[in-house]
């Protein structure tokens, strides 16, 4: 499983040599910020959260042949929350839902047995998609989350990628962003003074590591390694040590967010082509096709 010690990923470099402990000006500090992290991850003083129980007892039972839509609601309607969440997502434009249903078991049915893996990883992630302090950037977060999940599946199936490996990484393409500003709450103390009082740059410093963090979540997880690199590296993803072209599927779904207008990274994103699409023979009226797709389900105009 990728962890941070095989093959950490270089994002946000552009291919540039990464700053070494001790450097000058504001790379320096980045970069012993981020040595204090994983220093504090390795000894085992901040780990990332588990998946949430009902979560994974759901998603299991949905890999069992002789599961039932009964028995799966028994399991979920344990946990009150994600009961809550799974009806919200049943009744959103996500899961076509025209007409408002209230039981647990209609929901599952709408949503289908393949669907229900897509919701609960939503749900999963929703719980870790969390800047505490910061419910504007959560809310970013947590809705582009869904967003890159959708264009990603539809880019894998496209292109013949697994496209329930595309969905869950996809939907925690971003997670590290999360951890990183919860370890910057409990590394505090550990941390360069220059960092302590400057918003700005601590930012820079997640946003430097956040790919990192969010492989290290999907080793937590038990995820797949293919899954693992497309989230730690979809940012550069040629840097992949050996699942290139999910973390490509990555990098095009997140153009094609991009374009789609949903919280974008790069406002000038219409304008501009992508060299994952490329690299995954990704035609562009395919993905305008995806871009429309994306729209619709996230409730938006054709636009």
């Amino acid at each position: 499983m990728t962890r941070w010690n095989r093959g950490r990923p270089e994002i946000e470099r552009d291919g540039a040599d990464r700053p070494r402990p001790g450097g000058g000006g504001d790379d320096g500090v980045i970069e012993q910020a981020r040595e204090v992290f994983l220093e504090v991850i390795r000894r085992g003083e901040f780990k990332p959260p588990l998946m949430p129980t009902t979560v994974r007892e759901a998603i299991d039972l949905t890999r069992n042949p002789n599961s039932s839509f009964i028995g799966l609601s028994a399991v979920i309607e344990r946990d009150p929350p994600l009961t809550a969440n799974l009806l919200k997502l049943a009744n959103s434009p996500l899961y076509g839902g025209r007409e408002g249903i209230g039981g647990l078991r209609m929901a599952l049915t709408r949503i289908g047995l393949r669907g229900i893996n897509q919701v609960l990883m939503i749900a999963a992630a929703s719980e870790v998609l969390v800047v505490p302090g910061d419910p504007t950037l959560t809310a970013r977060l947590q809705e582009r989350a869904v967003g890159v999940a959708l264009a990603a599946h539809g880019v894998a199936h496209r292109v013949k990628l697994n496209d329930d490996a595309a969905f869950t990484a996809g939907v925690l393409h971003d997670v590290g962003w999360a951890l990183g500003f919860g370890l910057m709450r409990r590394a505090r103390r550990l941390l360069p003074d220059a960092l302590k009082s400057d918003p700005a740059l601590q930012h820079r410093v997640v946003e430097r590591i956040h790919g990192e963090l969010g492989m290290e979540l999907a080793a937590t997880w038990g995820l797949p390694d293919a899954t693992a690199q497309a989230i730690g590296y979809h940012h550069a993803p040629g840097s992949a040590p050996t699942e290139t072209r999910l973390a490509y599927c990555m990098e095009a779904a997140r153009k094609i967010v991009d374009r789609a207008g949903w919280h974008p990274e790069d406002p000038d994103a219409a304008d501009l082509g992508c060299s994952a699409f490329d690299v995954l023979g990704l035609l562009e009226i395919d993905a305008k096709v995806i871009v429309v797709d994306v729209r619709r389900r996230l409730g938006l105009s054709a636009g």
